[in-house]
């Protein structure tokens, strides 16, 4: 059991509430903490809207007194959880009444600092079975009203409601019970906690961050094969349980498929080399779990593959020459000579791209271009054009059937990488 070091009584004109343990140790000691008479009209508890992550714990019969916890489950919800705990025997009204016997108690940690914040103190008074919560730095009563309520003779049902206890996403709590009456005293009285020594029980409400810091839009920007680099960070809330794993994931844009797990992983700062086909562009994203199965996705991020040269979307005329070229795409290029013709036609795309490069030291080559047969400006290429070089690119035209028609025009061939649709 969590260690207590002191209970102190605080008394009002509205209330009389011994709050909760100020700090605590890691040994197991003897004794919980009380909650005395609190006025204020109790509220029914209410399920948690929809599955959600839930912790377990089961406790022995190692009490004397008749509250003896057996077991305890929190169920997460949207903005407030569940509590139901169950003692080892039915408990009568006046057992929990606090001027007659005891009650039981919620403590939360909210900072992990093995000092508790808040208690939440379940107990009968004046006929009505209530719920109270504290704020213990203070003393002060924060809701009266706590949802709270019997499921049968032996099991309670409470609510945790975040925001009032001003969890930043992670909360760390214990149940206890307090009994002062036979076989028990106010000298020497019982005690039972769920657990019955640190940790204490951690629920994670707040789902980790994520965020893609590099993908290209252009996938072979970065690459000469079938493969792009994703690069991205994770981490968790300040004091929360920990991501557990992520997922690169991508999708083809166009295609009827689900998103396909390219890589999961658990070291931060990763890149992954996301694969792809000729001419395909996908949706990426990551997607981050943490040990208590929150889950947070990147927004998507977009990459298209090029297309390579020797793909049967281009047709040549006119005299060419393959080459291998350290760094092209997929290792490979096509030099038109002086008068060749290089035609792609494309449908369904709004933007088109043309990698080539470098040609022969100290050389320039040059086309003439048109789009449907009407003029269209198109770089030069020098050997100080790069691999992967898209040497030009017509962006945010018409979906329809077009055909781009390069024309060779100088005594240097014009080398031709590979080109990109989208």
């Amino acid at each position: 059991m969590p260690r207590r070091t002191s209970v102190v009584a605080v008394i009002t004109a509205l209330a009389l509430l011994v709050p909760a343990v100020a700090s605590a140790g890691s040994r197991a000691p003897d004794r919980a903490v009380g909650a005395w008479r609190a006025l204020g009209r109790p509220a029914p508890a209410a399920p948690v809207a929809g599955p959600g992550f839930s912790i377990s714990r089961d406790d022995g019969n190692d009490t004397k007194g008749p509250l003896d916890l057996s077991s305890m489950k929190i169920t997460r919800g949207g903005s407030k959880d569940t509590i139901v705990f169950t003692n080892d025997t039915p408990v009568t009204n006046a057992q929990i009444d606090p001027t007659q016997g005891g009650n039981f108690a919620i403590l939360f940690d909210t900072n992990d600092n093995r000092k508790y914040d808040y208690g939440q103190y379940v107990y009968y008074y004046r006929g009505k079975l209530r719920g109270v919560l504290v704020k213990l730095s203070t003393n002060r009563v924060v809701d009266r009203t706590v949802p709270t309520s019997r499921v049968n003779s032996r099991t309670f049902r409470t609510i945790v409601l975040r925001s009032k206890i001003h969890s930043p996403g992670t909360y760390r709590f214990a149940v206890f019970t307090y009994y002062d009456e036979a076989p028990c005293s106010r000298k020497n009285p019982c005690g039972d906690a769920i657990p019955n020594r640190f940790p204490l029980i951690a629920l994670d409400h707040k789902a980790p961050s994520v965020k893609v810091t590099n993908l290209d839009a252009f996938a072979n920007d970065a690459s000469s094969d079938l493969t792009t680099p994703l690069d991205f960070t994770f981490s968790d809330d300040e004091f929360g349980t920990g991501v557990k794993t992520w997922v690169v994931e991508r999708k083809q844009v166009g295609g009827s498929g689900d998103w396909v797990q390219v890589k999961k992983g658990t070291i931060q700062d990763p890149t992954v080399n996301v694969p792809g086909g000729e001419g395909l562009t996908y949706q990426v994203r990551v997607v981050v779990v943490d040990k208590q199965k929150n889950k947070q996705a990147t927004k998507i991020a977009r990459t298209t593959f090029a297309i390579d040269d020797r793909d049967s979307g281009i047709a040549y005329g006119g005299t060419t020459t393959q080459g291998t070229p350290t760094g092209s795409f997929l290792g490979t290029t096509t030099s038109v000579a002086t008068g060749g013709t290089v035609t792609i036609s494309f449908s369904g795309k709004s933007d088109l791209c043309v990698m080539g490069g470098p040609v022969t030291a100290g050389q320039t080559a040059s086309v003439d271009a048109t789009i449907d047969g009407s003029p269209v400006a198109f770089s030069s290429e020098t050997d100080t054009t790069a691999a992967l070089e898209r040497v030009t690119c017509f962006l945010g035209l018409t979906v329809d059937l077009h055909t781009l028609v390069l024309t060779v025009t100088s005594a240097e061939p014009y080398v031709i990488d590979g080109y990109y649709e989208r």
